[in-house]
C-alpha cells in the first residue's frame, strides 16, 4: 500500500468537497483511463435504439485515390423526351435519376395530365408497394426487360385487410401502360387449407391498360385483373390458383400462363389450382377473359377456370395447353346452378391438355361463328383507344417491339421459351429465399428483443433501475458490479500510483460524471472506503 500520514484525510475531505463547487471536469478521460472500459449494468426495461453507420473511405486505398461511378452501367440509349406528347421520369435504385423509387417517380407526375408520362425504371429489384391513383391518367411503366427490372412486395390478404388491398401495384388510372418489366409478390405459396393466403402481384383497376413484355409472378391470385379494357402482348404469368382474376375485359396474347401448383403423382385424380376466375356476375356485364394463341403449362394439376361468380366467362383459342390441365376442364366451385350461366369455351387449342372428349357438359363447343367476336382486340374496342395497337409502343427500341419483335425476351412463335422460364423462376425463387430470411432476421431479432425486455424486468426488482457505469480493466468484469465499482479504484489509483489531491479528484469526478446522480452518495462511500483501506492501511504513529 502507498504510505501516507494520516494527515491524508485531509485529502479526502477536500475532494468530497469539490463534488459540491461549480468547477468543471475539464478532462474526465485521463490517460491512465485508456486502458479500461466501461461496464454497463443496464436494468431498467425500457428500449434502447441503436444507429448504425456505414463508413466510407471515398475510394482511397493505401494513398491513392479511386473513383467508382455506379452509374457508369446506365443504359446509352436512355430515351430523349418529346416535349410535345411526353414527359419521362427517371427512376433508378443506385441513385443515377431524380428518383430512387417508382412511388417517388408517380407523385411526382402532373394530375390530370394530357400528356403521357413515361416513368422509366432502371434495370433492378425494387422492393416496394407502388399505387397509382386515378387522377394520375397517361402512365407508363417502362423496365429495361421482365427478368431485369421488377416492382416486388410481399403482402397477403391477411397482412393487408384483404386480397384486393395486397397487390404489390396497384393501378386505378386510365390509360396505363407497362412494358418489360415484372410485378411481383413474393409471399410463399401457401400450403393447403391456409386462409388469407392470396397474394396479388398486380391489381389493374383502370380503364384502358395495356402491358407488353411483362412478368407476373406469385402464388394465389396473381394477377388480379379487377375493372376495365385490358390488353397483354407477349407476357410471363405465374400462379397455382385463380392466378387470373377478377371481373375485367381483357385480351390475352401470346401470353405464357405457368402453374407453380404441387406435383401431381401419376394416377392421381387431386386438383390443386386453377389458371382463371372470373368475377362476371351478371348477363348485362360485358367482362370476361380471352387468351388467344397463349400456352399453359408447369406443375400441379389445375382447371382451366373455376366460376367465382355465376357468369363467369373465359374463352381458350389457338392455346396449346400441356397435361397440367384437369381432363374435365373447368369447376363450378359446387354450384350447380350457375352451369346455365356460365360462358367457357375452347376453340382450335392443342397438346395433352386439350382433348375435350371429357370436358364438363356445360362447356361451349365454339365454331367459327361463336368464337369470332372473341378472335381480336376488338373484343375490348381497341378502335377507342388505338394507342394499344400504335403510339403506346414508346420504349427505348420502339422499332423492334412495334413489329412485334422484343429484343427483351427470347425469341419464340407460340409462347415464351423453355430457358427463359427456368431463368425467372430461378431468379424468383432466390428472391422468395432472400425475403424468407429477412423475415426470419427479423423474427429472431424481435425474440431478442423481447427476451432482453424480460430479463431487464427481472433483473430490475432486484438491482437499481438505472444504469450503473463502471471503470474496470479489460480482462475482469464480473457479475457483481459493486465488487466491480470498488476493485477498479483500487486498480486504477494502485496501477497507476495515484495520490495527488488533483488526479483522485478527477478520478471521483469521472465516476461521477458517468453515472446517475442517484448514484453520487455510493460512489462516495465506496470512493472513501477504497481511499481509507488504500492510504490508511498503515497505523499512524
Amino acid at each position: 500500500m502507498i504510505s501516507l500520514k494520516c494527515a491524508s484525510f485531509v485529502l479526502l475531505m477536500a475532494i468530497a468537497m469539490s463534488l459540491t463547487s461549480k468547477t468543471q471536469f475539464i478532462n474526465p478521460m485521463l490517460p491512465f483511463l485508456r486502458s479500461f472500459k466501461k461496464c454497463e449494468y443496464v436494468t431498467v426495461s425500457r428500449h434502447h435504439h441503436h444507429h448504425h453507420h456505414n463508413h466510407h473511405d471515398n475510394g482511397r486505398h493505401g494513398g491513392h485515390s479511386a473513383t467508382v461511378d455506379i452509374c457508369e452501367d446506365f443504359p446509352p440509349d436512355f430515351p430523349p423526351p418529346d416535349s410535345n406528347s411526353t414527359s419521362i421520369l427517371c427512376v433508378d435504385w443506385k441513385g443515377c435519376c431524380n428518383f430512387t423509387t417508382v412511388q417517388a417517380a408517380v407523385d411526382a407526375a402532373p394530375v390530370l395530365s394530357q400528356k403521357r408520362i413515361i416513368v422509366w425504371i432502371n434495370s433492378g429489384m425494387y422492393n416496394e408497394k407502388v399505387m397509382v391513383p386515378r387522377n394520375k391518367p397517361n402512365i407508363t411503366f417502362q423496365g429495361q426487360g421482365y427478368v431485369n427490372t421488377a416492382i416486388m412486395w410481399n403482402d397477403t390478404a391477411n397482412s393487408s385487410h384483404g386480397t384486393f388491398y395486397s397487390g404489390s401495384v396497384q393501378v386505378f388510372s386510365s390509360n396505363f401502360i407497362a412494358k418489360n418489366i415484372s410485378f411481383i409478390n413474393v409471399a410463399p405459396m401457401p400450403g393447403p387449407g391456409i386462409v388469407g393466403a392470396q397474394a396479388v402481384a398486380i391489381r389493374i383497376g383502370g380503364d384502358m391498360a395495356a402491358f407488353w413484355g411483362c412478368g407476373f409472378f406469385g402464388a394465389q391470385d396473381t394477377l388480379h385483373d379487377d375493372r376495365g379494357r385490358h390488353y397483354f402482348k407477349d407476357c410471363y404469368i405465374q400462379g397455382s390458383i385463380d392466378f387470373v382474376f377478377g371481373n375485367g375485359r381483357s385480351f390475352y396474347e401470346n401470353c405464357a400462363l405457368t402453374s407453380i401448383a404441387s406435383p401431381v403423382q401419376p394416377g392421381q385424380r387431386f386438383i390443386n389450382g386453377a389458371v382463371t376466375a372470373s368475377g362476371r356476375a351478371s348477363a348485362d356485364e360485358n367482362s370476361g377473359f380471352v387468351f388467344y394463341k397463349c400456352s399453359i403449362g408447369g406443375t400441379g394439376r389445375i382447371w382451366l377456370g373455376r366460376a367465382w361468380r355465376a357468369y363467369s366467362r373465359v374463352i381458350y383459342a389457338y392455346t396449346s395447353m400441356t397435361d397440367v390441365i384437369s381432363p374435365d376442364g373447368w369447376n363450378d366451385l359446387g354450384n350447380v346452378t350457375s352451369d346455365q350461366s356460365v360462358y367457357y369455351g375452347e376453340y382450335m387449342c392443342t397438346g395433352a391438355g386439350a382433348n375435350m372428349s371429357t370436358r364438363v357438359s356445360y362447356e361451349q363447343r365454339l365454331n367459327d361463328t361463336l368464337v369470332a367476336p372473341f378472335l381480336n382486340v376488338s373484343y375490348i374496342d381497341a378502335d377507342q383507344w388505338t394507342f394499344c395497337c400504335t403510339n403506346c409502343r414508346i420504349s427505348v427500341s420502339s422499332t423492334a417491339a412495334a413489329e412485334g419483335h422484343d429484343s427483351s425476351r427470347p425469341n419464340h412463335t407460340k409462347s415464351i421459351s423453355t430457358l427463359a422460364h427456368y431463368l425467372v423462376q430461378e431468379r424468383l425463387d432466390q428472391m422468395i429465399k432472400q425475403s424468407q430470411d429477412e423475415e426470419a432476421r427479423r423474427l429472431k431479432e424481435a425474440r431478442k428483443r423481447k427476451q432482453k425486455i424480460v430479463d431487464r424486468h427481472d433483473s430490475s426488482r432486484v438491482i437499481s433501475r438505472k444504469r450503473l457505469v463502471l471503470v474496470v480493466a479489460m480482462e475482469k468484469c464480473s457479475n457483481d458490479p459493486r465488487q466491480d465499482f470498488r476493485r477498479s479504484m483500487v486498480e486504477v489509483i494502485l496501477g497507476n500510483k495515484l495520490k495527488e489531491a488533483k488526479d483522485l479528484r478527477y478520478l471521483l469526478k469521472y465516476y461521477i460524471s458517468v453515472n446517475y446522480e442517484e448514484y453520487k452518495g455510493v460512489i462516495l462511500e465506496a470512493f472513501y472506503q477504497v481511499c481509507n483501506d488504500v492510504f490508511f492501511s498503515c497505523k499512524c504513529h
